[in-house]
């Protein structure tokens, strides 16, 4: 590890890693490893200032310079910048992207459909949809979503990049399992409303991602709590996007993304 006057110092749990080196910080792999005292095995916390460490042990407080810590177990969460990283012991488990706030949900109305609400939230967030629009899916003869298209894995990666940067995306969902009189409500024959994707999180397994959850903001829903539910999800499967609407409902309503619109540079 390297102090805070830029000297060498060697590992205070040296001996208790003898395949490492004495000056290896965070066992070679700070991406997903971190060790800011050197001292790894259970998370400490002043209360008061906020500052958190490892430590080898479980006592219940420790003191260290005339300052008490308290043991707050093996997990431990923060969040830098847009991103919020959870660990267990000393390990990211998993990495939750967020591109918008709760507080800038809006409703759709009356008077105002799906897809201009979702451009409101996205417009308080500073972003504009107008970019390119990637449909990715394919659809039957009654305007129902099938199978993922060509074009699946680029939508995918756009809505990873546009979270991954800190920004909300708007999605197209089918829903319907007929086009009322055949009339396609959104020009491509099957997207039935708009939703907005405002988080992703990545399960990681030693730094691998092994499953990714994204959440949305839907305003069908004039209650903000459901329409910003952390039970609102959409997960990948076969290439598909493809999840649910729950918040407040007394049954799911199944979605599958259509449509990619993406954010205009």
């Amino acid at each position: 590890m390297v102090n805070k006057n830029n000297d060498l110092s060697v590992d205070p749990l040296a001996d208790k890693y003898p395949s490492l080196s004495p000056y290896c910080y965070s066992a070679d792999n700070p991406v997903v490893l971190v060790d800011p005292r050197g001292m790894l095995d259970d998370w400490y916390r002043d209360d008061e200032t906020g500052a958190t460490f490892w430590h080898e042990g479980s006592e219940s407080y420790i003191e260290r310079d005339g300052v008490r810590y308290r043991n707050i177990g093996a997990t431990y969460s923060i969040r830098q910048g847009n991103v919020i990283y959870n660990y267990t012991q000393n390990e990211v488990t998993s990495m939750t992207f967020i591109g918008m706030d709760k507080s800038n949900f809006v409703s759709q109305s009356s008077s105002t459909g799906c897809k201009i609400a979702c451009d409101q939230m996205l417009s308080k967030e500073g972003v504009n949809s107008n970019g390119p629009r990637i449909n990715i899916v394919n659809a039957d003869a009654n305007g129902v979503a099938t199978t993922a298209n060509a074009n699946a894995t680029r939508g995918i990666n756009a809505i990873d990049n546009a979270l991954e940067s800190g920004n909300p995306i708007l999605v197209g969902v089918d829903y319907k399992l007929i086009q009322v009189n055949n009339i396609p409500p959104n020009g491509d024959g099957m997207t039935d409303h708009f939703i907005v994707i405002s988080s992703k999180t990545e399960t990681l397994d030693h730094g691998k991602v092994t499953s990714t959850t994204y959440n949305f903001f839907d305003p069908r829903t004039s209650n903000s709590a459901n329409g910003t539910s952390s039970l609102n999800i959409l997960q990948i499967n076969n290439n598909k996007i493809i999840g649910y609407y729950l918040g407040g409902t007394a049954s799911n309503i199944p979605y599958t993304v259509t449509t990619v619109r993406t954010n205009r540079e």
